[in-house]
């Protein structure tokens, strides 16, 4: 069975005219790891990595109490996450409201309420990630201001 360790990553990147990435930093152990990203352009494609170091994979269908779920906030007509090669996206004008994607538990909330009719692409399987650099590619359609939060604990074998 892994175990879990808690770290706390934070990258923030904001797109405007230019692009400007916040330096990604380590804090103290027994925090949730956490990496963000804002983008303010419509139409706008972000492409980085999530570094995981946890040396059990995480994902759907994980140990009990793992943590791996993404949040998207804002106003938006569509955006779509790949990670690791597969890719969800998400089909539903919105203002203001914030979407759930619970890796562990394969669902999807929007306010609390089931979104999973709202989501195609790789929803048998959903996201994970493994130790190492993850690739992940974030799209969004529509104009106003979208983040998508990653959070997640790392485990251990």
């Amino acid at each position: 069975m892994a175990t879990n360790t808690n770290k706390l990553l934070s990258i923030n990147v904001y797109t405007q005219n230019t692009l400007q990435r916040a330096t990604a930093r380590t804090l103290s152990l027994n925090v949730v790891a956490t990496a963000t990203m804002q983008t303010m352009i419509a139409s706008d494609t972000e492409v980085s990595s999530i570094t995981y170091d946890g040396t059990a994979p995480i994902g759907l269908g994980s140990q009990q109490g793992s943590l791996f779920t993404i949040t998207v906030a804002g106003t938006f007509s569509d955006f779509s996450i790949t990670l690791n090669g597969k890719t969800i996206s998400y089909s539903n004008t919105l203002a203001a409201r914030i979407v759930i994607i619970d890796n562990v538990n394969g669902t999807a909330t929007t306010s609390s309420v089931n979104s999973m009719a709202y989501l195609s692409g790789d929803i048998d399987d959903f996201f994970g990630l493994i130790n190492g650099a993850n690739a992940v590619t974030l799209t969004r359609i529509g104009t106003g201001i979208i983040t998508f939060k990653f959070d997640y604990n790392e485990l251990y074998y």
